[in-house]
């Protein structure tokens, strides 16, 4: 359209102050015939039907934009917290490893105090069937000195022994199986 202006203008100033001829004003016709032809054609209500459009979609974008947005910052809170659970996962898994180790010390000390129980019971065993055989002994031989000093009718004090034998009799051969010892 711009052109057929200019083509137009040109017309008209080489119309000025020239004589006009017949061919000139049968282009003016002619140009002038396009030009009405070209705005019979103009309709901007197409173009106002398009802009309605482009608004509603427009309005349509804009409302999703900021729908986007909250979902965004949603994820980023969201991205934030599980942050904060990993940090707070880590200082968890870090506490609980130290009480593990604390625990899992405590425990071989534990076995390890457990085992000086059964060593020291299995060393009072032994040594209470050291002492019951060597106790059977005495016993003997107290019987034997009684029955040695009654046959030369010597009288000899023999309680002090026969008392050893009857304390270590009154002791127990196994403390442990009589001990609160939960193992």
């Amino acid at each position: 359209m711009k052109e057929q202006l200019l083509k137009l203008e040109q017309v008209f100033a080489k119309a000025k102050g020239e004589k006009v001829e017949l061919k000139d004003i049968k282009t003016l016709d002619k140009l002038t015939g396009q030009l009405k032809s070209v705005v019979d054609k103009l309709d901007d209500s197409k173009i106002k039907s398009e802009l309605s459009n482009y608004d509603k979609v427009n309005a349509v974008v804009k409302e999703q934009g900021a729908i986007l947005d909250r979902a965004e910052d949603g994820i980023t809170i969201s991205k934030e917290k599980v942050e904060k659970a990993k940090k707070q996962l880590e200082a968890d898994n870090k506490a609980y490893l130290k009480v593990e180790k604390k625990y899992d010390t405590a425990k071989k000390k534990t076995e390890s105090a457990a085992n000086k129980v059964f060593s020291a019971n299995d060393k009072y065993i032994a040594s209470y069937k050291k002492a019951e055989s060597i106790a059977d002994k005495l016993e003997d031989a107290v019987i034997d000195v009684r029955e040695a000093a009654k046959q030369l009718g010597v009288k000899i004090p023999l309680d002090k022994y026969i008392n050893i034998v009857v304390k270590f009799k009154n002791l127990e051969d196994n403390p442990l199986s009589k001990l609160d010892f939960d193992y």
